[in-house]
């Protein structure tokens, strides 16, 4: 079957492994092909196409859509920097002083962390294969923001 030709799926290549197996002096080759889409659905049911055709899977993952982070990159941003105006002022306060500046800020990007994965994912062993089935789950998304902060005497 040709995979680029199913709506709503990206397909790519990725990693490629050349290795030789000392003890037979064989070569083995594997390569990643990496299918990338909303739809669920048709992603297992392209990946079981495949699967039926001789593809060997051994890795099936979920990650967070890049138009996902992007929004919450945008909310996570404005939570941090209120976060680090609130933590600022609250020292300030506690040190009877007043936040005069911030220096040397830093916003970090969106960045995720431990994606969500499948609840089951199928490994290939025969063409006999059922589509393979999967769940996404939950991921993290986090934003850091750092700053000095400058504290002076509190204006009369």
């Amino acid at each position: 079957s040709d995979a680029k030709q199913v709506p709503g799926i990206e397909v790519s290549t990725g990693r490629y492994n050349v290795y030789r197996n000392n003890a037979s002096s064989e070569w083995t080759g594997s390569q990643a092909l990496v299918l990338t889409g909303t739809d669920s659905v048709a992603l297992l049911s392209l990946a079981g196409t495949l699967q039926g055709e001789g593809l060997v899977m051994s890795n099936l993952n979920y990650e967070v859509a890049p138009a996902t982070v992007r929004g919450a990159e945008t909310m996570l941003t404005a939570e941090a920097l209120s976060g680090l105006g609130q933590r600022a002022a609250t020292i300030a306060q506690q040190l009877h002083l007043s936040v005069l500046s911030y220096r040397n800020l830093t916003v970090g990007n969106a960045e995720t962390q431990g994606g969500p994965m499948p609840r089951f994912a199928a490994v290939a062993t025969s063409a006999a294969m059922p589509a393979p089935v999967a769940a996404a789950g939950e991921g993290t998304v986090h934003v850091t923001v750092s700053a000095d902060v400058l504290l002076g005497p509190k204006k009369p």
